[in-house]
């Protein structure tokens, strides 16, 4: 899949490269100041960790819902604008000119912005920790009542699972959660590469890296439900699949289904900034795998 692909190479970002190396690794002798989203949502769980772990808990699956959707926000507007910057500093095209190009510089550009500060590791460990409970706790309970559940999946008869599908669909949500964490970085990430190809203000970065990731995100939101949700209801209704094992297969077409629609946009949008690069499929093998 790409968008594992994108992932794996994001969290293994090119640390040899000069870019990397200058606003990543080197030491900072001048303060840099700035607030970000992620460094206050991050700022906001550690706190409560500390003082308040009970309310936490309480109030981790909202953190969780819009972390993926306000974080990809946040990398769309925050690359797009450091790579516009270079453009604007006149560094961009020298940068383009070292080997293997410009995709090599602008996901150098890419990578060093997400892991300023540490930001990003910290909040994929909080995501991940989080959705990884939760799944644990899920699968305990559902395995207690596994030996009920099974013989009323396996029975014809059209009945309606009492523990195990609430289970299963709780564990869905979560895996859907985390799973559209990752897409949104990555589709957050490739909307911040591409919008500096098409604009060359850094006000664009403000304007329109929001605008197209909102509107690709939401765009996707409304296919996933129209083909997950509503096609598939009106399929199994016609079909008469009403079974415990027809519930367990809505569920899994439901989760591919929306995972799958990201996907193909994810594809879609790399495409399209390898042609606006100007690069070959070897020279984005390069950028994403440098060592």
């Amino acid at each position: 899949m790409m968008t594992f692909k994108l992932w794996r190479a994001l969290n293994n970002p090119p640390a040899t490269h000069p870019i990397f190396r200058r606003t990543v690794l080197l030491p900072v002798f001048v303060p840099r100041r700035g607030l970000s989203i992620s460094g206050v949502m991050v700022g906001f769980i550690m706190l409560m960790s500390d003082f308040m772990p009970t309310l936490l808990i309480l109030i981790m699956p909202f953190f969780l819902l819009i972390c993926g959707l306000v974080y990809g926000l946040e990398c769309a507007i925050r690359v797009s604008q450091l790579i516009l910057v270079e453009r604007k500093n006149n560094t961009f095209e020298l940068l383009s000119l070292s080997p293997p190009g410009a995709l090599a510089a602008c996901w150098a550009i890419c990578t060093s912005s997400l892991y300023h500060k540490r930001q990003f590791e910290k909040l994929r460990d909080i995501v991940r920790t989080s959705a990884q409970i939760a799944i644990a706790v899920f699968l305990v309970v559902t395995v207690l009542f596994g030996g009920m559940a099974l013989s009323i999946i396996l029975s014809d008869a059209a009945l309606e699972l009492p523990m195990i599908m609430p289970l299963l669909n709780a564990t869905a949500i979560v895996i859907l959660i985390y799973v559209d964490y990752v897409q949104s970085t990555v589709l957050g990430c490739a909307v911040g590469l591409l919008i500096p190809t098409f604009g060359s203000s850094v006000v664009d970065s403000f304007l329109y890296a929001p605008a197209v990731f909102l509107l690709l995100k939401f765009g996707s939101y409304a296919l996933s439900v129209l083909v997950g949700i509503t096609l598939l209801d009106m399929v199994f209704l016609q079909a008469g699949w009403q079974s415990g094992l027809a519930a367990l297969s809505m569920t899994l077409l439901r989760v591919t289904t929306m995972i799958a629609v990201q996907e193909l946009l994810i594809r879609v949008l790399w495409r399209v900034i390898l042609a606006r690069t100007n690069s070959r499929p070897d020279e984005a093998e390069a950028a994403l795998n440098p060592n």
